[in-house]
């Protein structure tokens, strides 16, 4: 056992049972689980992320983070499956997403209550979009293509998250349908 890395040790005092379990939990065996932990990129997390996490935790999360919190229900729309997402897509008028070649834009919902929009972006061949500006939070989730944010390529299926006051430029190889959630003052609707 003094060869074996901490993660194969556990995998092998695991009961059948409880290894099958875990499997089912997670959609995937843990041998794969054990190699990703060593192969995929190292992500490091914001320098003041421990702060805000014992903060929220605690309750005493300040009042500019509560207000920057986005709690429009428009948020909720990235739990829909894909599938219906891309039907709704497809019965809504598009049109050219500002002076920015290669992408449209098809607006969905409004909420002024909070003024939040829900729009599909949509680039049917590679193409650029340029560096932008967040003033709030914005959640991007991919529903066809592929859609490269910064140096990392996002699929079908996952999400893209940016907090607010920040910047990234987005880019696209094969094309791509993509939702997108984020503040009305950072899109005009189409």
């Amino acid at each position: 056992m003094e060869d074996m890395s901490l993660d194969e040790q556990i995998l092998e005092d695991m009961s059948w049972e409880r290894h099958t379990e875990f499997e089912g939990l997670f959609g995937v065996d843990l041998e794969t689980a054990a190699v990703l932990s060593y192969v995929a990129p190292t992500q490091v997390p914001a320098a003041d992320l421990k702060a805000r996490l014992f903060d929220r935790l605690s309750g005493s999360a300040s009042e500019q983070e509560l207000e920057q919190t986005p709690s429009s229900d428009l948020f909720e729309l990235l739990s829909e499956p894909i599938e219906t997402l891309k039907q709704a897509s497809e019965a809504l008028r598009w049109g050219p997403m500002g002076d920015v070649a290669g992408f449209e834009m098809a607006t969905w919902k409004i909420d002024r209550a909070y003024n939040y929009i829900a729009l599909f972006l949509r680039a049917k061949t590679k193409a650029n979009f340029p560096l932008h500006y967040h003033s709030q939070e914005e959640s991007l989730l991919v529903l066809a293509g592929d859609l490269k944010v910064e140096e990392r390529v996002y699929r079908v299926g996952d999400r893209i998250h940016s907090h607010p006051s920040t910047r990234h430029a987005l880019k696209t190889q094969t094309g791509c349908l993509v939702l997108v959630i984020a503040s009305g003052q950072d899109v005009q609707p189409a």
